[in-house]
């Protein structure tokens, strides 16, 4: 493997790695979103 393959590779692991941060992120997230929808009968939320 050349090194620009191995920086190429690095790259979109690092891409993956951020994407799923933000995926768990938001999934972690759910629970107070939807007590909040919950809270407000379906209105605006905060």
């Amino acid at each position: 493997m050349h090194a620009l393959q191995k920086t190429d590779s690095l790259k979109q692991s690092a891409d993956v790695l951020i994407q799923l941060k933000s995926i768990q992120m938001l999934y972690e997230y759910i629970p107070r979103r939807l007590e909040a929808v919950l809270k407000a009968n379906g209105g605006k939320t905060p």
